[in-house]
C-alpha cells in the first residue's frame, strides 16, 4: 500500500479553492498535479494551493515540529512534485503519476473525466451536479462497478453533520414513518463560472435546478438517511411533477471567480417548485417537496414530516446546529446534536475530500456518494426536467424517463457527447428562446 494518494486535480479553477484546505495536513494524500485544457485557467489555484498552502505548512513543520518526520517528507513531496509538473493542458501525461483525480470542472466533463479515471483503474472524486443527464450516469455505473479505483460525487451536503443527524434521528424511529419532506435552498446566483458555462445549456445541463437543486436534494438525501450503506439506501425514486419552473429575472449582473462583472441573459430556469414521490424500502409512498432558485436567496432547510412527528433543523443560543424532534401537537420532545468525528469541525467541502481519500488509500468501501447514490440524485433532476418538458408539469415516471432515453439513444445513437447533448437540448427547449 502506498503512503498517500497521489490526487491529480482536474480543472482547477474557482471551485477548488472549497477543496484546498483539504489537503495541506491530509495524511492520506497529496496534490501532486493540476491538469487543465486551459492552463492559465488553473494557473491561480495551483499557484494558491503551492505558495499559500503547501510550503508554509511545510516551513511550520521544519521549524516548530522537525520530529514529525512523516508530514515533512509529505509535503515536500508535494511541494517538488507540483513545482516541476507546474500545470499541465493533457490528462494522458500525468495520469500514470496520479492514483485518483479531483474533478473540479464545467458540468460537461464531470462524467467523462471520472469514467477515464475508473477506467484506467483510478479512483475519482467529481464536484456536483454528478452529470447533465440521468442516462449518463448509468453509464457512469457500468463503469465503475467494473473498475479497480472507487467513485464519489462531491456534493457537500451529504458530508455535513447537522443532516447526518437528521438522518440517524429519523432512523431511530423518533418520528415514525416518513409522510413528507420539505427541502429548499437557492440564492442570487450563480456567481461565478468559467467562460459563463453555468449560462451556457450544453456546459452546465440546466438552470437553477441543475445547480442549487443539487444541493437542497443533497441535504434532503443526507437527511434521510438515503446514501449507500445506510439504513434507507434502497429508497426508489418514482416519479416527479412540477409546479414552477420559470425566468423570474430575465437579465443580471454575473461575477466571475476570477473579478470580471458582466450582463448575462437568463436563458432557462432560475426558480422551480417540484414534488418528488418516493417510495421507502418498507413498502410505502411519500413526498419530497423541493424548492430552489438563483433569483432570490432560500435558506438551507430539510423538515421531515412523519406519522409521529416532526425533524427540524434549527439553531441554537452560541450558534450550535441541532435537530428538533416535535410530537404530532408541535410540542419539542428532544434536542439532538450531531455528532463530533474525526473530521471535527472541518467545512463540508474538506470534509467531503478527506472521507473520500481516506477511502480511496485505504481500500475501506464504496464512498457513501457512490455511483448509485449520484444516480437517484441525478434522476431526480432529470425527472423535473422531464416533467416540465413533455409533461406539461404533470406527473413523469421513472419508467417513462428510462424509455425516453433509450428512445433517443437508437435515434441518435450511442456517443456519448453527441447523445447527451441532444437529452440537454430537448429537456430545456420549452425555457430557450433559442432552442
Amino acid at each position: 500500500m502506498a503512503k498517500y494518494l497521489r490526487v491529480g486535480i482536474v480543472g482547477g479553477a474557482g471551485i477548488f479553492g472549497s477543496h484546498s484546505l483539504a489537503y495541506p495536513e491530509n495524511m492520506n494524500a497529496v496534490p501532486v498535479a493540476f491538469i487543465d485544457v486551459y492552463p492559465s485557467r488553473a494557473k491561480k489555484s495551483f499557484d494558491e494551493i503551492l505558495n499559500a498552502h503547501l510550503k508554509p505548512a511545510l516551513e511550520y513543520y521544519k521549524e516548530d515540529e522537525p520530529e514529525n518526520g512523516a508530514m515533512i517528507d509529505r509535503l515536500e513531496y508535494a511541494v517538488t512534485s507540483l513545482e516541476e509538473r507546474g500545470v499541465s493542458d493533457n490528462i494522458w501525461e500525468v495520469l500514470d503519476e496520479v492514483d485518483a483525480l479531483d474533478i473540479c470542472t464545467p458540468n460537461k466533463f464531470h462524467v467523462p473525466y471520472s469514467m477515464i479515471a475508473l477506467e484506467h483503474g483510478k479512483s475519482a472524486m467529481s464536484e456536483k451536479p454528478p452529470a447533465r443527464s440521468w442516462w449518463e450516469t448509468q453509464k457512469l455505473i457500468e463503469v465503475a462497478r467494473k473498475s479497480k479505483g472507487i467513485y464519489q460525487i462531491n456534493e457537500n451536503e451529504f458530508f455535513r453533520p447537522l443532516w447526518n443527524a437528521m438522518g440517524e434521528a429519523l432512523c431511530a424511529g423518533k418520528i415514525g414513518n416518513i409522510r413528507s419532506v420539505t427541502a429548499q435552498l437557492g440564492h442570487t446566483g450563480p456567481s461565478w463560472g468559467w467562460n459563463s458555462h453555468f449560462f451556457t445549456p450544453l456546459l452546465n445541463g440546466g438552470g437553477c435546478t441543475q445547480d442549487l437543486g443539487v444541493h437542497a436534494l443533497g441535504l434532503a438525501m443526507a437527511s434521510l438517511a438515503w446514501l449507500k450503506g445506510l439504513p434507507n439506501e434502497k429508497i426508489e425514486v418514482v416519479s416527479a411533477r412540477v409546479k414552477k419552473m420559470e425566468k423570474r429575472n430575465a437579465k443580471r449582473k454575473m461575477t466571475t471567480y476570477i473579478g470580471e462583472n458582466t450582463w448575462k441573459n437568463i436563458e432557462f430556469e432560475d426558480y422551480a417548485k417540484f414534488i418528488v414521490k418516493l417510495k421507502h424500502p418498507q413498502g410505502y409512498d411519500f413526498k419530497l417537496n423541493l424548492e430552489t432558485a438563483w433569483c432570490m436567496p432560500i435558506q438551507g432547510l430539510c423538515k421531515i414530516e412523519g406519522t409521529e412527528g416532526v425533524l427540524s433543523p434549527n439553531v441554537i443560543k452560541g450558534g450550535a446546529q441541532v435537530v428538533e424532534v416535535y410530537d404530532k401537537r408541535g410540542k419539542l420532545l428532544e434536542t439532538v446534536h450531531p455528532k463530533i468525528d474525526k473530521y471535527g469541525n472541518r467545512d463540508s467541502h474538506e470534509r467531503e475530500v478527506l472521507y473520500f481519500t481516506d477511502l480511496a488509500l485505504n481500500g475501506k468501501g464504496p464512498s457513501v456518494a457512490n455511483e448509485d447514490t449520484a444516480s437517484n440524485l441525478q434522476s431526480m433532476i432529470s425527472l423535473a426536467y422531464y416533467s416540465n418538458s413533455f409533461k406539461n408539469g404533470e406527473e413523469a415516471t421513472m419508467a417513462e424517463l428510462r424509455a425516453w432515453c433509450e428512445k433517443l439513444e437508437k435515434q441518435v445513437g450511442a456517443a456519448r457527447d453527441v447523445l447527451i447533448d441532444e437529452m440537454v437540448q430537448r429537456l430545456l427547449k420549452p425555457l430557450r428562446a433559442d432552442l
